[in-house]
């Protein structure tokens, strides 16, 4: 009983110790995860957008989303005129979220878009979140194309056996543009 009682209590000790080096850990690391979150949204959002000579992610127009949460969009503007609006859109794929930050033009075209997380399957869904694929959805607006895969009779194409992120790529687009379609003159006016 007196093992036991000796085994416990380092066990114990130990788990306290480990506890509290994780926590000590996450304090030290919590401002430098922050900032290099930030710099990935601010760079993020200069590769979407058209050029511009403002602070877009300082100058943020929250409006609500479908969801109830708050939709960020970053105005880029050049000598005091809007060039371009940026948000990020995360529509749900086969691996979990697939979080997009989408560029647009004053007129609603897409203008850039960049995948800035995903779990989508290595090889097969993740192929749907690169360049070559994304490609085809520049210059589109919501009345130019029907916004579905081809399978689904729409116009763009799908990832051979990633239907499910590729479907869930050209939802959260169109997702995203219908939102920025809805509330256009607030966001430009940046009220």
């Amino acid at each position: 009983m007196r093992e036991f009682l000796q085994l416990a209590g380092i066990l114990t000790l130990v788990s306290v110790l480990s506890g509290w080096a994780l926590s000590y850990t996450y304090t030290i690391t919590k401002p430098i995860i922050e900032v290099k979150r930030y710099e990935k949204k601010v760079a993020a959002i200069a590769e979407v957008l058209p050029p511009f000579n403002n602070q877009p992610d300082k100058e943020a127009v929250k409006i609500p989303g479908k969801q109830g949460e708050a939709v960020e969009f970053y105005v880029g503007k050049k000598n005091g005129t809007p060039t371009g609006v940026a948000f990020r859109s995360t529509p749900v794929g086969y691996g979990g979220k697939i979080s997009l930050m989408i560029g647009v033009t004053p007129e609603g075209k897409v203008y850039g878009l960049r995948v800035l997380e995903q779990n989508e399957t290595p090889g097969l869904g993740n192929k749907a979140t690169k360049d070559a694929y994304l490609h085809q959805f520049l210059s589109k607006d919501l009345t130019s194309s029907r916004w579905e895969v081809k399978k689904r009779g729409g116009d763009f194409d799908q990832v051979t056996a990633a239907t499910i992120s590729s479907r869930a790529i050209t939802k959260g687009i169109r997702e995203g543009l219908t939102l920025y379609q809805a509330h256009a003159e607030k966001i430009l006016k940046g009220n």
